[in-house]
């Protein structure tokens, strides 16, 4: 999440999309069939239940200070949004 978070967050969020969670499966050309087979599956069943997937929460831009930085008193609430300090 935090390696797509600025394709997820600055680029789809910000443009209106609901952003699911990502499908991850890992190493794909160094797996084997059977591994493979267990990523489709997955794969298959998070498809059919897409509907029902619940999407990444990210601050509305009224979180934010005129210096992007979430305002004093939000609590971050994003896997790759810090809190800064204000200096």
């Amino acid at each position: 999440n935090v390696n797509l978070w600025h394709l997820n967050a600055g680029t789809l969020a910000y443009s209106g999309f609901a952003v699911l969670p990502p499908f991850m499966s890992w190493s794909i050309h160094y797996t084997d069939s059977e591994k493979r087979r267990e990523y489709l599956d997955c794969y298959a069943a998070r498809m059919r239940d897409v509907e029902q997937t619940e999407p990444l929460f990210f601050h509305p831009a009224t979180d934010f200070g005129p210096d992007w930085r979430l305002k004093p008193g939000v609590v971050s609430a994003t896997v790759a949004q810090r809190h800064l300090e204000h200096p």
